[in-house]
Order: structure tokens, then sequence, then C-alpha cells
């Protein structure tokens, strides 16, 4: 199962959230629709496998019967297995946009879980097997992988508009950010071959590493960067336009549609402390009792191995971000999202999910209201729900588990508080300046 929000899809693409869209995009900091804004606290909570689901679940009716989460059920089927997790808790942060600029910092803790089963037929005859009667269980699992990895991370923003032509805009920005490693585990089987019954564990082939610390603030210590563009077509001539300046009375220029490409999470994290560290091979018959708890002992004599405490480098669940963003000039925008993990399994560290989200939203300065229909894998439909108001803004993932009682693979919530001033105070005087700025402008409301 995986644990967090989608990328918070429905206030995430927000043009008045600054503080959440520069993880998607760092460069959407530069002509924001607001001019300085001040995240509290927020934080995000998802769930979803096409491992297990929930039979007949409903919000409502788990407040009555809590069973509802005794009764996950596993579920047999051909596709590979897959496992995604991701949780946030963000702390303070501030964005700032204005001119030619924009700018901010920011500050939260990161979990990411994730694995993969490649061997369907090998996961389905592991889960379908009665838990009475003899059992006999042939094993063929091949590029299989988990890993667990939880930092915290402080940042900084900077973007800024780099090319004007007509009603043509670009701008670029990124993160930095220094890592502060908390733990990490890691398994990857690169072959896993043979069988087991009641009395005894056969195998004829076991290839694999394994890599994990222990849990504990600042074991490791690291550096990261996301790096983005964004082009604009812009609702008129942008060759004086200065967003959130007075030479512009402090208004701002929509767009027909935007495009931005981001390179996320790019870094590592090097843990020193409570690190172990071992390379697996091993083939032979393990004999034990099937009351043995969970097969302890012959496993322990299989995995019998010297464990190293050498450092451990784990990478970022590196991807790349693209992004569509449609205005239909009515204050309603339809945005997609296309997120693509570019970490292989081989490699020591956590990966991002492959996402695809389209979100339709209706927006003002004061209050959004969006639903995204995002496809975990690409292929695993949710139809979620945000509202925005001001700065502060609440969504869920999956909304029908909070409307009707059904069979539930995945489920989430996450918020935000803060506060945001739209507006730059120096526009508050009489007196201002106009230089020949563009006439389509939008006035804040």
């Amino acid at each position: 199962m995986c644990l967090v929000a989608q990328e918070k899809q429905g206030i995430s693409t927000s043009n008045y959230l600054s503080t959440s869209s520069i993880f998607l995009n760092p460069s959407s900091s530069v002509d924001s629709k607001t001019y300085t804004q001040l995240n509290l606290i927020g934080a995000e909570a998802f769930v979803m496998s096409n491992i297990a689901y929930l039979p007949g679940f409903s919000v409502y009716g788990h407040q009555k019967n809590e069973s509802y989460i005794k009764n996950v059920t596993l579920r047999s089927m051909k596709m590979p297995k897959f496992l995604y997790a991701n949780a946030t808790l963000e702390g303070p942060a501030f964005v700032m946009s204005k001119r030619n600029y924009g700018a901010g910092f920011f500050m939260r803790a990161r979990s990411v879980v994730n694995g993969n089963i490649a061997s369907s037929q090998a996961m389905n005859a592991l889960i379908s097997q009665s838990a009475e009667g003899p059992i006999e269980t042939n094993v063929n699992l091949k590029n299989t992988k988990l890993s667990a990895m939880t930092w915290m991370e402080y940042g900084a923003n900077l973007g800024m508009i780099v090319k004007r032509d007509r009603n043509n805009l670009w701008s670029v920005g990124m993160n930095l950010r220094y890592l502060s490693g908390i733990n990490l585990m890691y398994a990857n089987l690169t072959q896993l071959k043979g069988s087991y019954n009641d009395s005894m564990i056969n195998v004829q082939a076991l290839d694999g590493k394994l890599r994990f610390t222990d849990f504990a603030l600042n074991s490791g210590s690291g550096l990261g960067a996301d790096f983005g563009v964004t082009y604009k077509k812009m609702l008129g001539d942008v060759k004086s336009y200065y967003p959130n300046s007075v030479r512009c009375n402090c208004k701002t220029l929509d767009y027909k549609y935007k495009v931005g490409v981001t390179l996320r999470d790019l870094g590592f994290i090097r843990f020193k402390k409570g690190t172990s560290s071992a390379n697996v091979n091993a083939s032979g018959n393990y004999y034990t009792d099937r009351n043995d708890t969970s097969y302890k002992s012959a496993l322990q004599s299989v995995l019998n191995t010297t464990y190293s405490s050498k450092p451990i480098v784990a990478t970022l669940p590196s991807a790349l971000v693209a992004q569509l963003d449609w205005n239909f000039e009515n204050n309603f925008y339809v945005n997609a999202t296309l997120i693509k993990n570019l970490i292989p399994k081989s490699l020591t560290g956590a990966q991002s999910a492959n996402l695809l989200a389209i979100t339709p939203r209706y927006e003002i300065q004061q209050f959004t209201v969006a639903m995204p229909i995002t496809f975990q894998q690409y292929l695993y439909p949710q139809l979620g729900f945000a509202l925005r108001y001001r700065t502060f803004a609440l969504g869920v993932d999956n909304l029908f588990p909070f409307v009707k009682a059904k069979n539930t693979y995945g489920m989430g919530v996450y918020f935000s508080a803060g506060i945001s001033l739209f507006k730059n105070p120096a526009c508050r005087k009489k007196q201002r300046r106009v230089d020949k700025c563009p006439t389509k402008i939008l006035e804040h409301t």
C-alpha cells in the first residue's frame, strides 16, 4: 500500500499557492498571482496499492465499524504488483514574486516507500495459499525491490524571467536543498528461485543486496536540487510587463496556456550512522517447522552473511515532471501533469511514482475548487476534490469513500494553511508609475 497524497494535485496547480506549486516546478514562483505567501503548516496522507484493498469501505462506515482495516483483502491479478508511499509534513515556507524574479525558502520532512514485484504469477501463488493443509509453492522472483527512506530538507527557491518576446514569456527556476537523513531501508532481489513447503525451504538461486540504517535524526547528510522551465503564451504583449511591480500598478497579466518541464529531486544522501550493508548470494535446502514464526530460523540461515558498517549513498526519488495548463479565460482552467520516475531499481534509494493527472479547476484570487483525476502508474484512476480559500487548502485524492461504500484501493487527504499578500503594498499609494504596461491585465480583487 501507499501512504501520501498524489502530489496534492488539487492545489499544487493553482496560480495562487506558490508555496505548493514550486515543488512541481520551481519556476512557478516567477510571475505568481500572489505577491508574497507564507505557508505555516501542511500535511499529506495517501494510500494506494494493486496488492490489496478494503472491501465495501466508506469513511462514514469506518467510524461505526473499525473492523474495516482488519478486513484488508489481498488481490490476485496478472499484472505486476506495485507498492508506493510518500508522506510529507510541511513546515514554514515563504515565496515572493516581484518584477523579473521569484524567491523563497522552505522546510519539510519527507518519507518515501515503494516496492515492485515484477513476477505477478509468483506473487499470486504466495497470496493465494490457504493457511491450513500442506503447502507446496514454487517461487521465481526477479527484479523485486522494497525501499523506504525518510529525511528532512531545508531549501531555497530562486527563479527569474529570462526572455520576453511579444506575448511569449520564458522563465526558469531552481530549488536547492540541504538534506538531513533519518533512516534508510533498501532490499533488491535480482533473483529468488526455489520452493517451500511445511518443512523445508529450497533455494536454487538467491542473489541480491541489502542496505539499511538505524532510525535516528541526522544519520546522514546530502544535497538535492530541482530545475524547472516554464513557457507562457500570454494574453498581451509582455515587453514592458513587470509582475507585482508599481511599474504596472501591481497588476498581473494572465496566460492563454503555459507549459512547464522540471527535473525534480536530483541528489543524494550519504548515511553514516548505524549503517549495515550486505550482498546476498545463497542456495541450498533449509529445514524448518511450520510452527516456527514466519520461518524465522530458516530465513536467518539463508541470509547468513557478513554486514559492513561503511557509509551508504542513497539517491533521491528523481523524476521528470511535465505540465500543460490551459486557460479558458473565464476563470476555468485545466491542467495535465505527467511524472516519470528516473531511478532504476538497482540503485540504492527511493523511487518516484509514475503518475498522470488531469485537473480541471475554477479559481479566482480568494477561492479555488478543483477535481483532479489521477492515474497511479498511468493505469489506476481516482477522482479527487480540493478547495482553497485564500491560503487555506483542503483536498482528498479519492472522493468516493466519502460518499459511497465500495472496494477501495487508495484514498488520501491533504491540507495547508498560511498567510498571503496578493498585492504589493507599494501600490496602495495614490501616486503610481505606469511604463507602457500591457492593456489586457487582471485587477487584484
